[in-house]
């Protein structure tokens, strides 16, 4: 088992109820920059902003009562104060009678998935801006600067000055 969560390519960290790290696997070294001797023993919170603490406090205490919380996604950070967007799912640890005696963690980055998404809505803003314009234009009539012809909706010229 040992073996799996260290080859994991997800951050897998355990927690104990108080939300001190008790676990760290080396996908959590990787993308977080702590080791695994600066992170055992610190507060979970400290990959989270001051802002968002009770926003974890409620988390955990979900978690204390046996809840699961599966693709919460959440903004935290790194050692060298880098922001990464994460999917977490948080699960409670039992023991063989149901009692809650821990918390894990599973992360996975998701950034470039989401700056892919603010990428997307970006383009579809531009699009449908341009589809605005070009709705306005469709009501101006093609003429031709020679003949001085127009198009009709049909694609046929009509003479449109007869006295030329």
């Amino acid at each position: 088992m040992a073996a799996i969560v260290e080859s994991s390519e997800d951050t897998i960290i355990g927690e104990s109820l108080e939300g001190l790290i008790v676990s760290w696997n080396a996908a959590a070294e990787k993308l977080y920059g702590y080791t695994n001797a600066e992170a055992v023993g610190r507060s979970f919170s400290m990959l989270f902003p001051i802002e968002r603490s009770e926003e974890i406090a409620q988390v955990l205490e979900r978690v204390r009562r046996g809840e699961r919380l599966s693709h919460f996604e959440t903004t935290q950070q790194t050692k060298g104060g880098a922001w990464v967007e994460l999917s977490l799912t948080i699960s409670p640890v039992e023991r063989a009678d149901g009692q809650v005696v821990g918390v894990s963690v599973t992360g996975r980055d998701i950034s470039q998935r989401k700056r892919t998404e603010q990428e997307r809505e970006r383009l579809v803003r531009e699009l449908q801006a341009a589809l605005g314009e070009v709705k306005s234009l469709s009501g101006l009539l093609p003429i031709c600067a020679h003949c001085k012809k127009i198009r009709d909706d049909k694609g046929y010229w009509t003479q449109i000055d007869s006295s030329h």
